[in-house]
């Protein structure tokens, strides 16, 4: 039995497939407990430390050289530095996080197949399965909390009060926001069309599993459709356009290619319009539920953002309501993002080069006289953010200055100019195809970190732990030199 613990310890695809599991489930508020999970990431720091050693020492995989690693070492290394030049109390958990970011980049991200893209398939078709098979469960509880209007409170970790059920008519779930769960359920319905591909095309998967993709798919719209979010819709057209752009229909060789991209555009409209039919019919048929059984409209069709005016902060106090200090003066379709960017950025930019850390520190550790140069709208933004910039890519140059942020879109341009390539190259279509799934989960973590912060510089969470599972593959398939 020990033996067998020990080999089952050595195994990549073992860790891969636990580790994304549980940082899966960890992203659902109620097991997002704060002793289980430091409990459990300790012990996957652990097991990913030994396979790193077991990899470089033992097996002398020399994929560890390959790939761009350099790049992304170098990037961790300007992001600790950073973090150690505006250290505050929240310099440890930095450092940890960087830790297990690593982690996410050495384990998930390497993989050795780089002449037969089918070697280890068994590992990401195994967490496709069961990231779905969550999905599904998990989607179908959200939209129940909205049919009957569920509102919990509950004592979450260090002292927070989590929200689970619906909010301004937008539903939560059992996520921190809708666009956590939108993200959740994308990532849901890509695996499930990769897994429906290997069910039709590669025969790999039990027919019987075209079934749970189907269920998880009008569950994952359906959460999507109820969440009213904008970040997610947006990053599921793009990655999927360009997805649908990418796939390669089988037709023959005579077959011209207009007539390919016909058949694509109107694949495309097809979906596209089915899709927006499915969702509102949901939508109506949610409302209509839910209306109906509380006797009086409670759920209402949209949600608009206001502007804060500063004017209103200023007059708070003096008990002046008069209609120019109102919280209407405008529709704000970012959700207050722009100001925290904006913020953000202008306190950034006084040391570029370290960055500021978490900006909320470093705003008031500033003197009085430094926090005049900034308006009463942005003192407001970055108060309310409290560090968290909902932007990806903004959020390394803030936190960790203009050298990390340089080194980390080196990297993600060189992996997409191979990505590139390799469609060049016109690959084998299985291969081709194969890669446009898993590329799809990759490019919609890229766009929605546009909105939120849910891939880098965050500790260990699925999002990002797909993010580098995902796109190891993508660039192990990109790696093949063999044409077939």
């Amino acid at each position: 039995m020990s033996i067998r613990l020990r080999n089952f310890l050595k195994r990549r695809s073992a860790f891969k497939i636990a580790y994304f599991i549980f940082l899966s489930l960890n992203m659902i508020q109620i097991f997002n407990i704060s002793i289980f999970s430091r409990f459990f990431l300790a012990l996957f720091s652990v097991w990913g430390m030994l396979i790193m050693l077991q990899e470089y020492l033992v097996k002398r995989n020399r994929n560890y050289f390959h790939n761009n690693i350099g790049i992304l070492f170098c990037f961790l290394f300007c992001c600790a530095c950073s973090f150690i030049f505006n250290w505050d109390n929240r310099g440890p958990y930095n450092i940890m996080a960087l830790f297990y970011y690593g982690i996410c980049i050495m384990v998930l991200y390497i993989n050795t197949h780089n002449v037969s893209a089918y070697h280890n398939r068994n590992e990401i078709v195994s967490v496709a399965k069961l990231y779905v098979l969550l999905c599904t469960v998990v989607s179908y509880i959200c939209v129940y909390t909205f049919l009957v209007q569920m509102n919990i409170d509950l004592n979450g970790r260090n002292g927070r009060i989590i929200h689970i059920g619906v909010w301004e008519n937008r539903l939560f779930g059992v996520f921190s926001s809708p666009n956590v769960g939108g993200t959740f359920f994308s990532i849901g319905i890509f695996f499930s069309v990769y897994l429906l591909y290997c069910i039709k095309q590669l025969h790999i998967v039990s027919r019987y599993w075209s079934f749970v993709c189907w269920l998880n798919q009008l569950g994952a719209i359906w959460y999507m459709t109820l969440s009213l979010s904008r970040g997610t819709w947006l990053s599921f057209c793009v990655s999927s356009a360009i997805a649908f752009t990418l796939y390669k229909i089988p037709s023959q060789r005579h077959e011209s290619m207009f007539n390919r991209i016909l058949k694509k555009t109107g694949m495309f409209i097809i979906a596209a319009a089915s899709i927006i039919l499915c969702c509102k019919i949901l939508k109506t048929g949610s409302i209509y539920i839910v209306n109906m059984k509380n006797a009086h409209e409670v759920v209402s069709q949209r949600i608009e953002y206001r502007n804060e005016n500063p004017a209103s902060e200023n007059s708070s106090g003096n008990g002046d309501h008069s209609s120019g200090s109102e919280v209407t003066s405008g529709i704000d379709i970012s959700n207050k993002r722009f100001g925290i960017w904006r913020a953000s950025v202008k306190l950034a930019l006084q040391t570029p080069v370290p960055g500021v850390g978490n900006s909320y520190y470093k705003y008031n550790s500033l003197s009085e006289e430094a926090q005049s140069f900034f308006s009463s709208n942005e003192r407001i933004m970055i108060e309310w953010s409290k560090g968290e910039i909902h932007n990806g890519y903004l959020q390394i140059f803030v936190c960790c200055g203009i050298a990390a942020f340089f080194l980390y879109f080196v990297f993600l341009f060189l992996s997409l100019y191979k990505v590139i390539i390799f469609f060049k190259n016109r690959p084998c279509i299985h291969y081709r195809n194969e890669c446009v799934c898993l590329f799809a989960v990759v490019l919609y973590i890229l766009v929605n970190n546009l909105f939120e912060t849910n891939m880098a510089l965050m500790g260990a969470n699925s999002f990002q732990a797909v993010f580098w599972l995902c796109s190891g593959y993508v660039v192990s398939i990109c790696n093949i030199r063999k044409r077939t």
